[in-house]
């Protein structure tokens, strides 16, 4: 009872009396009253918009990309894979047998797995990410009748899912990113005159209970961040497809750019300051953009700007086919082209932004089903060879640092964690880095494994400071956990400054976090590549008298070997190896799977757990301290 009423009195500390009235009570309202009468009710049923200008698509192209990619019905997610064409219930948690009771959905208690099952695992089939591709089947081949099967799927969907009676109903994200795969599957039908009368009844009531929903459902205020962004691309999508009143239309399009503003930092990166929700939300915002210009709307050329900016922070997430990941991860896409060998997003996306706005940013210029989806006939898939320099974005804090002539890559997080509100998706991160040697990933995040609260002691670890490549003082993050999702008592950013030059580059940074401990903790990043070699200096001020005691943490990937030599580490990864190098190191020691602490483990996926080897040395904070790390690379 005591943890239940301090977690509804920090809740509160991160809303203001316009939230509590203006939304939170209106939101209770809903679900206690209004939703009831709506569950009930039959809106009027939307209708396609005919000056509506879709993407053009041809059947020879589509018959060469599954070709190139074919399609199987096979859709692996997280650690659970499933046949789509073969789904018997739409409510079921598929890797634990649970599956959800038809109940309002008011009434729902998403994390009692008991009941209603993991609902992560529940809800990530119904975002409907094979519908359009589903389409594209039967127009490439007619004979085998995907058309039907399809239209199975809804009508086994609608009927297993009342509106607003079970726990499909219980996420805008969810709704939002379902009604845009229902209205690609009827785009392409009806583009090749394949679309039966009844399929297109079912999607369109299907479309009209989504436009209901999400109305009534926006994540405002203290909740606003990647669920509202899908919510809005949802209204937006549905009211430029359908007929919708102009005013309506106006006003999601309107309340979408407002969001774009609040939620896309200055230097292009959301918010949120996870590498994962960025992607995300750059497909929600470039979804809403598209749908917008082609119902006949102007979109604003700062709106343009702001989309554009997104993708230069793209650039350095994805370097030799593996991805940096910072903050919370949980392979959410909005379009998933899951049958597609080796897919990217990133990559996929910055094929995009060449597309879209001219630019050369680094690919292979082979079409992938995404952009086709998006685009149609008019893409054009160009390649580049450009690598990306060395960038800091400043108001986030993310730096890359590369020597590509030997395959180096250092990120360096010298941001805050998450966003300003309530940080639900960031990491106890300060001052935390990556390495990557080609395509070795060798000194990396832990990852996130889990967001459940029946998971609460690895999900704590997994956002928690040890799970990351940076200094503790006692033990503490640098924020208080509030609940599995958000922080409060969130430290300042850190001040950080760079220079970069071509043989040499400095990134340094400085957080107060532990300023309570009498501690300030400065570290500098320097990459010489004239001598192939990675200086960590971390400083660590303190200021008090009283006894602290300090934390060093390097975790490494599970494919790695790692050899303990006194002061010096050796690590092996596919023909790679670096030598790290520290005075210090002789007071540590390589943990491997401690559950106990715990320690030495990797999330490679959402929902995946695996043991790796992480060196650990703790040690006496004095007054004004310096630990330098030496990395060299070969």
């Amino acid at each position: 009872m005591l943890k239940k009423i301090i977690w509804h009195y920090n809740r509160l500390k991160l809303m203001g009396l316009k939230e509590i009235l203006i939304h939170r009570i209106p939101q209770l309202a809903q679900k206690l009253i209004f939703g009831r009468l709506q569950s009930t009710r039959s809106p009027n049923l939307l209708s396609v918009n005919k000056h509506f200008f879709a993407p053009k698509y041809e059947i020879g192209q589509i018959e060469e990309l599954f070709k190139e990619a074919p399609f199987t019905a096979t859709y692996d997610f997280f650690d659970v894979s499933i046949n789509v064409l073969e789904v018997d219930s739409w409510r079921a948690d598929l890797k634990h047998g649970v599956c959800s009771p038809i109940k309002y959905y008011g009434k729902i208690k998403r994390q009692d797995f008991n009941t209603f099952g993991d609902i992560k695992i529940v809800s990530e089939p119904s975002r409907f990410h094979f519908l359009p591709f589903l389409a594209f089947k039967h127009i490439s081949d007619p004979k085998a009748r995907y058309d039907q099967v399809l239209e199975q799927i809804l009508f086994d969907w609608i009927d297993q899912n009342p509106y607003l009676k079970s726990i499909q109903w219980t996420s805008g994200i969810e709704v939002g990113i379902r009604s845009v795969n229902l209205v690609y599957a009827l785009m392409i039908l009806a583009g090749f005159n394949a679309l039966r009368p009844t399929t297109e009844s079912a999607i369109l009531t299907q479309l009209t209970f989504n436009y209901e929903f999400l109305k009534n459902h926006l994540s405002l205020f203290s909740s606003a961040n990647n669920h509202l962004m899908a919510e809005l691309m949802g209204l937006v999508v549905i009211s430029c497809y359908c007929n919708v009143k102009i005013s309506e239309r106006n006003k999601w399009i309107k309340m979408l750019y407002g969001q774009i503003h609040a939620q896309i930092n200055d230097d292009g990166v959301h918010m949120e300051l996870c590498t994962r929700y960025h992607a995300e939300v750059s497909d929600q915002v470039l979804i809403a953009f598209l749908f917008t210009k082609a119902s006949g709307n102007e979109v604003p050329s700062h709106i343009e700007k702001k989309l554009k900016s997104m993708y230069r922070f793209l650039e350095h997430v994805d370097y030799h086919d593996y991805s940096t990941v910072f903050g919370d991860n949980d392979e959410g896409f909005v379009i998933n082209p899951y049958f597609q060998p080796n897919f990217s997003l990133y990559r996929s996306q910055l094929m995009s932004c060449n597309y879209l706005f001219g630019t050369s940013y680094r690919n292979d210029g082979v079409m992938d089903f995404r952009n086709y989806l998006l685009f149609g006939n008019k893409f054009r898939a160009v390649m580049s060879d450009k690598l990306p320099g060395d960038s800091f974005f400043k108001t986030s804090g993310y730096c890359f640092m590369y020597h590509h002539n030997y395959g180096i890559k250092i990120a360096f997080d010298a941001g805050r964690i998450g966003d300003s509100i309530s940080a639900a998706h960031g990491h106890s991160d300060l001052l935390h880095f990556t390495l990557q040697q080609y395509t070795a990933p060798m000194i990396v995040d832990a990852g996130t494994y889990q967001y459940h609260s029946n998971q609460i002691f690895w999900r704590n670890y997994f956002r928690g400071i040890h799970a990351h490549n940076t200094i503790s003082v006692n033990g503490a993050n640098h924020a208080k956990i509030n609940n599995r999702m958000s922080w409060i008592s969130q430290p300042r950013p850190p001040k950080s400054s760079t220079k970069f030059f071509r043989d040499y580059s400095i990134c340094q940074a400085e957080h107060d976090a532990f300023e309570e401990l009498g501690i300030v903790h400065n570290r500098r990043i320097e990459l010489d590549r004239s001598h192939r070699t990675i200086k960590i200096i971390d400083i660590i001020k303190k200021n008090s008298e009283t006894e602290q005691k300090g934390g060093f943490r390097l975790h490494f990937h599970p494919r790695a070997t790692v050899q303990n030599s006194g002061n010096i580490l050796k690590v092996w990864m596919d023909s790679q190896e670096l030598t790290i190098e520290n005075d210090s190191f002789t007071q540590g020691e390589l943990v491997i799977g401690d559950k106990k602490e715990p320690l030495g483990w990797f999330s490679p996926k959402f929902n995946l757990i695996e043991r790796s080897c992480c060196f650990r040395m703790d040690f006496i904070i004095e007054h004004q301290m310096q630990l330098t790390t030496c990395i060299k690379y070969h």
